[in-house]
């Protein structure tokens, strides 16, 4: 009896194994099933969260619009009391809705702006016109913030991509162009310097509508959802048709100038600016309807992928419960045998069944049925049907669960697609397609913990901002693609010397940041960066061209998190601009100071956009040239001058660099030629004119100034345009060609400042020019030193066999000017003979030597 306990079933045996088996199976089926469904969820959830702060950023932009509506109107009516109460009313609705949104967008910065603005708003000693261009300006940043830190900008979908690409861009354009040109056609300040800043306007305001369309259209045939209807397209139209008539009408007016005509005008503007503002509302509410949408798409395509998959782990379960059940059944019926069998003499049985093997069928019946026949054997092939059916039964087993395998496998395929999908669409909401580098939004997010983890462990952040010197120059010679290249091959040596530890950054364009964390010392930070500056020395071979580059850098310190991340980023780029004017291809640390210089530098910008609306504080100066064989007064140089309402009489070394940073020169250069050549036609007498690299390349100057001769009826023989050998760098054929076109008009060139610039001998050769102006640097020191003299002497060899006349600069000294005069230059200029004076001083100067000469 002990002997035959231990002997183990054989139907407990066969359906252990298969129930283990089924349930591994089931098991795994199972797993699977709910890991597709954890992450089907996080897929949806991360969505959903995207779009909700698209939302949040969207609510916020509505009320941000409507004021810079009330910021808008208020320009164009600074006395109006009422529109500067609505102003403030708003910027206190702002400063009530900046506390639930400020966390989530990260404008705390920008909110301490808004109620410093406010704060100033309510005192009655503040003048509010004053305050105008830093309220536009305040909108402008908080619109850009908003948009960057809610997800706006980095939206996938091209509906409200298209429809944020109108919000954030688009239409501010459009409002700030007419708001401007409301200005200008309410107060000109120049009969032809406003008509050209207006024809200007009205090119980029055309442009803008143009792209309004297209962003329009490309959102409707992107929305099969159907969100944008019809009523809103014809809305659009109709802002479209109303602002096109007032553009028709503006370029009728600025053909054939009428004062009634321009009042008609700004009212039809304004109205079409009312308009834009109204429909920027409607994009609004159209956005978030459709991010709202897009949310309750995500929410049942959530759900609804969790009815499928549990659909699909009922039916397997169900599937595996009846087939469990029935081969339940067949293996108790193959028990049952197999216990009557059992009943018997096992070693019988055995040899029944060798015997059964080997052909002898009358041995194997008698060894399986003597002692107890329980199970009835009618036929000596009952054995061998009896295997038969426990093989087909195995073979049936054997096939459900491969095809379970079978399905397992594709689940788990599903799932490493679904994590491969989630993956690309996090690197691409976080990483720069040219460079594979994480993006501005990546970036900024690791800042943030930086600095958190800096406060936390007491540690030094440091962030370095790299900017490309020079790049355009690249694009421009050499193509977008070679850019591209460059771009690349850059990032390459940045990897190669940057720490394992650090982050780099594409923030857009040719600018890079690189996070450096857990500083003991900030020498390591200083010597990084002196490394990525040296990276760039060994020249770059890019399809077959030698290509040299440097980095301009800036670097800021955040000590144990007392610099937030926003803050961190605008103290390096200021660093980088510091780092830029001081030569290029260095860096330099963050100083405090500088951020009150930038500061001075935007309340300076602001303060020259309003000087140049204005007619009583831009003015020139005009300082006299000599002749130096007989002292005879002979050309004036005009320069401009800066009557700033608090400072005085200001020098352009204070705001000209500026005016060329930011594209204001454009305008100022202007006027400054339009005024230069009015006085020149009273005074019948020969005026010098300064001209900027940004007017030479601005677009149609050769236009512009045979406009200005025209209607000032100026000789174009008094008029000499002064340029510098700076524009020889970018495209010297362009140049060349460029200042022949102005030859051909009749006016005079000079190439001003020569010898501290860049010119070769060919281009100096090959340029239609007049006079050499030697620049101070050289004259400074003459009668002191024998190898200035050398180098004077040898501009003035050179200009004489070029047939070219030489005016020297910066003459403070009878000593200088002898010394001048014996190296057989030309002419002269400096304090020796006078200073830059009023134009009546120079119109009293040439009286009195008509005089003389009359009565001589």
């Amino acid at each position: 009896m002990e002997e035959e306990c231990c002997v183990p079933q054989p139907g407990n045996i066969i359906r252990f194994g298969v129930g283990v088996k089924l349930g591994a199976v089931v098991f795994a089926l199972a797993s699977v099933a709910i890991l597709l469904l954890a992450m089907l969820f996080a897929e949806k959830n991360i969505a959903i969260a995207f779009a909700q702060k698209e939302v949040v950023g969207a609510q916020f932009l509505r009320p941000l619009s409507q004021l810079s509506q009330q910021v808008y109107q208020g320009r164009m009516k600074p006395k109006d009391l009422a529109l500067q109460q609505e102003i403030y009313k708003r910027l206190q609705r702002l400063e009530s809705i900046f506390p639930q949104h400020q966390d989530a967008l990260a404008i705390t910065a920008e909110r301490r702006v808004f109620q410093n603005l406010a704060q100033r708003l309510s005192q009655q000693s503040i003048e509010v016109a004053s305050l105008y261009p830093e309220l536009i300006q305040a909108v402008s940043q908080l619109n850009r913030r908003v948009g960057d830190t809610s997800n706006l900008i980095l939206d996938p979908d091209l509906d409200s991509y298209y429809l944020m690409d109108l919000m954030l861009l688009r239409l501010p354009e459009e409002q700030a162009l007419l708001s401007e040109m409301l200005v200008e056609l309410k107060e000109p300040s120049g009969a032809v310097v406003w008509r050209e800043k207006l024809r200007m306007q009205l090119g980029l305001l055309r442009e803008s509508l143009a792209s309004q369309r297209h962003s329009l259209q490309t959102a409707y045939e992107n929305n099969p959802a159907g969100n944008l209807t019809q009523a809103t397209r014809e809305r659009f139209g109709g802002k479209v048709r109303q602002q096109e008539a007032f553009l028709d009408t503006l370029s009728l007016y600025l053909a054939a100038p009428d004062p009634i005509l321009r009042a008609q005008l700004f009212e039809q503007g304004a109205q079409s600016l009312a308009v834009s503002f109204r429909f920027s509302e409607e994009t609004s509410q159209l956005l978030e309807r459709l991010l709202e949408v897009r949310i309750e798409g995500f929410e049942r395509r959530k759900w609804g992928a969790l009815a499928v998959v549990a659909l699909v782990l009922v039916t397997a379960m169900g599937f595996s419960i009846l087939l469990t059940q029935h081969i339940g059944r067949t293996l108790r019926k193959v028990s049952l045998r197999l216990e009557a069998l059992r009943a018997g003499d096992i070693t019988r049985l055995e040899k029944g069944i060798v015997a059964l093997a080997e052909g002898r069928h009358d041995f194997a019946l008698e060894a399986t049925t003597k002692r107890r026949r329980p199970l009835e054997v009618k036929s000596k092939d009952e054995l061998g049907r009896l295997a038969r059916s426990v093989n087909q039964l195995s073979g049936q087993a054997q096939v459900t669960i491969e095809a379970l395998v079978t399905t397992r496998d594709t689940l788990a395929r599903a799932e490493e697609a679904l994590r491969e999908s989630e993956r690309q669409m996090r690197h691409q909401a976080f990483h720069d397609t040219l460079t594979g580098l994480p993006n501005r939004a990546y970036l900024l997010q690791q800042l943030t913990q930086a600095t958190d983890r800096a406060q936390k462990n007491q540690t030094t952040v440091a962030l370095l901002f790299l900017d490309l010197d020079n790049f355009k120059v690249v694009n421009d010679s050499w193509g977008h693609e070679v850019g591209d290249l460059l771009l690349k091959a850059i990032v390459q040596r940045l990897l190669a010397h940057a720490r394992p530890g650090d982050t780099i950054a594409r923030l857009g364009g040719d600018e890079f940041l690189v996070l450096i964390e857990d500083l003991n010392s900030d020498e390591t930070a200083l010597t990084l960066a002196d490394q990525l500056c040296r990276a760039l020395e060994e020249p770059l071979i890019l399809q077959g061209q030698e290509l040299f580059s440097s980095f301009s850098l800036g670097i800021a310190f955040s000590r144990q998190g007392d610099v937030s991340a926003l803050d961190l980023v605008k103290h390096a780029d200021i660093a980088m601009y510091r780092a830029k004017k001081r030569g290029k291809a260095h860096y330099i640390a963050f100083d405090p100071e500088m951020n009150e210089l930038a500061r001075s530098r935007m309340e300076l910008e602001s303060e020259l956009r309003q000087a140049l609306s204005r007619d009583d504080e831009l003015c020139l100066y005009f300082q006299p040239i000599y002749r130096l064989c007989d002292n005879a007064f002979c050309e004036v140089e005009a320069l401009v001058r800066w009557n700033h309402p608090r400072h005085g009489l200001t020098s352009p070394d204070r705001f000209i660099a500026l005016a060329e940073e930011t594209g204001l020169i454009v305008p100022m250069g202007k006027w400054i030629l339009h005024t230069a050549c009015q006085q020149a036609k009273a005074w019948n007498f020969p005026v010098g004119v300064n001209l900027s690299l940004r007017q030479l390349q601005h677009e149609g100057f050769v236009g512009l100034m045979k406009q200005v001769l025209l209607e000032t009826g100026v000789s174009p023989g008094l008029i000499r345009l002064e340029v510098t050998e700076t524009l020889m760098v970018e495209n010297p054929k362009k140049t060349i060609a460029l200042l022949h076109k102005l030859k051909e008009l009749g006016v005079r060139l000079a190439l001003d400042d020569f010898g501290v610039g860049y010119s070769s001998m060919t281009h100096l050769r090959d340029m239609p020019i007049d006079t050499l102006k030697i620049d101070r640097s050289f004259v400074k020191r003459l009668g002191e030193s024998t190898e200035d003299e050398a180098i004077v002497a040898a501009m003035v060899h050179l200009a004489k066999s070029l047939h070219l006349t030489i005016v020297c600069e910066g003459i403070e000294t009878k000593s200088q000017e002898d010394c001048l005069e014996f190296l057989s230059c030309d002419y002269g200029q400096g304090f020796l003979y006078a200073r830059p004076q009023k134009p009546r001083e120079i119109t009293q100067l040439l009286e009195l030597i008509r005089t003389r000469r009359q009565a001589a």
